[in-house]
């Protein structure tokens, strides 16, 4: 069965959502960029690389179904936050919005019978479920170390040489 229009629409909402992710982490990583904390503006730099082709996968899906890409507008990201916590709750939410944007277009596509799209989201399912985890973990390392500037250091380090967690 070719792709329903709900399922249309709602991946171009997901590509929306997608290039938001992209903008977010971009102003993220600016913003940790400033802070003098540059291997968290890497990670995050990277994260904003990692949600545009995820828009770009969409896009390939909707294009090989011969179904209409329709952009959506994106709205500006927060660019200034209190702290690290604050900015890195930012991150958990925006994963969390994605994942739960494309457990409902798995749903729909279980719903409607669009095979394809069904199987396209479980690969993203899987990507949230990773995401979501490293963002969690992230915020928990962060935490652990408190006032420690020395600590945050090090996590700084090791995001800037790709180590993460």
């Amino acid at each position: 069965m070719s792709l329903t229009q709900d399922v249309i629409d709602a991946i171009n909402d997901q590509i929306a959502n997608e290039m938001f992710g992209a903008y977010a982490y971009l102003a993220l990583s600016l913003w940790f960029d400033a802070q003098a904390l540059e291997g968290f503006a890497h990670w995050l730099g990277s994260q904003s690389a990692e949600e545009l082709q995820h828009a770009e996968k969409l896009i390939r899906f909707l294009r090989d179904h011969d179904a209409p890409v329709r952009y959506r507008s994106v709205s500006a990201p927060p660019q200034q936050f209190d702290s690290i916590e604050a900015a890195l709750q930012t991150v958990i939410e925006i994963e969390e919005r994605n994942t739960r944007q494309i457990h409902a277009i798995y749903h729909l596509a279980l719903e409607q019978a669009c095979h394809s799209a069904e199987v396209l989201m479980r690969w993203f399912i899987e990507q949230q479920a990773i995401e979501e985890k490293f963002a969690r973990q992230t915020m928990a390392r962060v935490k652990l170390a408190g006032d420690d500037r020395g600590a945050l250091l090090v996590l700084d380090q090791q995001f800037g040489r790709g180590e993460g967690l």
